[in-house]
């Protein structure tokens, strides 16, 4: 292990290839003696790909003396869409400029693509091939995003599901239909919810809500008999989940993507 005693920030990099609620962080390091309590962070790139001044989630990690990995947990989950983002914690205690914890980094293996970065007491990044093999994880946390899919094809007189997956077993949701996708009566479609649920849009009108509980696998489904009525051929419809999850948002809701269907026969 590189056993530097800078009292350098490193922001090591990662990415997202899909979205991922995040509960905290995990870093191999170990203190130069004693326990020690620092901040641990994720950042955001800025426009030319550093890790932004202020950072997108921030909490406290305690290490100790003895190597291995040590956890940080935020004390919300957040929610990273697909992208590039960096992780680091400050090597010195709340204010001290006295470096008491190592920089994550191995003595051998493989280096890691993407630049690493460093600064000094919140000043600006400057890339470094410091910490060019870190050994670091980003913990996975709270629900997964609600998945939206479908068994069968609309055609009359049969039965058509649109399905839900990866949410808590035993957890309530409600399938919503509708016959517009830009509008819920005065409301405009879609709405943009990531200010208050990250993430998370409105796709489809409310109008026709369908209550339901994941079942084994964390699976649900909501069932339409279409009628034998060759009136109902073309009718196109738009559906979508509301799954009620207390820990993934401030309003408790996450919302699945969005289907599109159209009567065929």
């Amino acid at each position: 292990m590189y056993s530097t005693t800078l009292p350098n920030e490193y922001a090591v990099p990662f990415k997202v290839t899909a979205p991922k609620p995040v509960s905290g962080l995990r870093f191999y390091t170990k203190s130069t003696g004693g326990q020690h309590t620092v901040f641990a962070r994720i950042f955001k790139p800025d426009a030319q790909g550093l890790p932004q001044a202020k950072p997108l989630a921030e909490t406290l990690m305690t290490v100790g003396p003895t190597l291995k990995m040590w956890q940080a947990s935020f004390n919300k989950i957040h929610l990273l869409m697909a992208g590039t983002y960096f992780a680091s914690f400050e090597p010195y205690e709340k204010g001290s400029t006295t470096a008491v914890i190592l920089p994550c980094q191995v003595a051998n293996g493989t280096v890691k693509a993407g630049k690493a970065y460093w600064r000094r007491s919140g000043v600006t990044w400057t890339s470094t091939g410091i910490v060019d093999k870190p050994w670091f994880d980003v913990l996975c946390g709270g629900s997964p995003m609600a998945k939206l899919g479908n068994t069968g094809v609309p055609e009359i007189g049969k039965s058509f599901s649109f399905d839900l997956s990866q949410v808590a077993v035993g957890r309530a949701a409600i399938g919503v239909m509708g016959f517009s996708k830009v509008a819920w009566g005065p409301i405009k479609l879609p709405l943009d919810l990531t200010k208050v649920a990250p993430g998370c849009w409105i796709f489809a009108p409310l109008s026709f809500p369908t209550a339901v509980a994941a079942g084994a696998g964390g699976k649900a489904k909501v069932t339409m008999a279409i009628p034998n009525n060759k009136a109902f051929i073309g009718i196109e419809f738009y559906n979508q989940y509301v799954v009620i999850d207390p820990i993934v948002n401030s309003i408790r809701l996450q919302f699945s993507n969005a289907g599109k269907g159209k009567i065929g026969g």
